[in-house]
């Protein structure tokens, strides 16, 4: 089986050094789940907002790296902890 793996220098590394961020296989990205954290692990603030910001840079960031980009996404799981932040999350997600 031909898989090849993914890790971007520019993208979250949290839990660093744990996982890969992408696996590449017949030519089709997984990415693994991400936070709206920094190259660090740290979270961009704490509005929901500047994390989902966070969230696409990194997810962008992993892509680019697999030589795909955010418009060739075919699905996304998205999962909150509060319903209440779903407006501001879906703002950042349309961007």
């Amino acid at each position: 089986m031909d898989i090849t793996r993914v890790l971007s220098d520019r993208a979250c590394a949290f839990p660093a050094g744990l996982f890969h961020h992408a696996s590449i296989h017949n030519g089709t990205v997984y990415t693994t789940g991400q936070i709206g954290g920094d190259v660090t692990g740290r979270l961009a603030g704490s509005e929901v907002s500047a994390q989902a910001e966070q969230l696409f840079a990194n997810l962008s960031a992993i892509l680019q790296s697999a030589n795909s980009s955010l418009e060739h996404v075919l699905s996304a799981s998205i999962f909150l902890t509060n319903t209440a932040d779903y407006t501001a999350f879906n703002e950042a997600y349309v961007r």
